[in-house]
């Protein structure tokens, strides 16, 4: 696939594509994007939830049409596919924030993601379904609590919900 990619921007084709932020985790798409950026390629990462989109020379425009993502449609109409470039797709592209596929997470994105992270747990939503939410393992989820914990300075879990409880309700007063 790789290959196919980078000869479809060789052969001057643009190609822009905005991930999840918690792709910026994941290794064989860090090195995916790393190569296809070198190529010309551009890539952007979002934190927010969004619709997956794929635009052809702004004449086809595919959207999923089940929940699994298992499903497209295929939109021709002009004025439709233009509704999606221009309302959906270029929001959220000067939204995103730049990726070439480098190790270092822009401190930014480490803020947004935590910042969800610490939402959900004061919902009390579970790890399994908070990683699952985000697009991130399990272990990079437990990762990124422990290193809330150190910063924090608690030692469990539950101090680590009352502290961020506390402050949430300092910030509500």
């Amino acid at each position: 696939m790789i290959e196919q990619d980078l000869d479809t921007l060789r052969s001057g084709t643009k190609m822009r594509t905005i991930y999840h932020a918690s792709t910026r985790y994941h290794q064989p798409t860090r090195d995916y994007v790393a190569t296809l950026a070198r190529a010309g390629g551009q890539y952007r990462t979002l934190d927010e939830p969004y619709t997956r989109l794929i635009v052809m020379d702004r004449r086809v425009a595919v959207i999923p049409i089940a929940d699994d993502m298992s499903l497209a449609a295929f939109i021709y109409d002009p004025a439709v596919v233009n509704y999606l470039v221009e309302e959906v797709f270029e929001r959220c592209w000067s939204r995103a924030l730049e990726f070439e596929g480098d190790r270092t997470v822009p401190q930014q994105v480490v803020s947004r993601l935590r910042r969800t992270i610490i939402e959900q747990m004061l919902e009390g939503t579970n790890h399994r379904v908070i990683a699952r939410r985000l697009g991130i393992s399990e272990r990079t989820l437990a990762r990124h609590i422990a290193e809330m914990r150190d910063d924090y300075k608690v030692d469990s879990l539950f101090q680590l919900g009352y502290v961020l409880g506390r402050q949430a309700q300092e910030h509500a007063d």
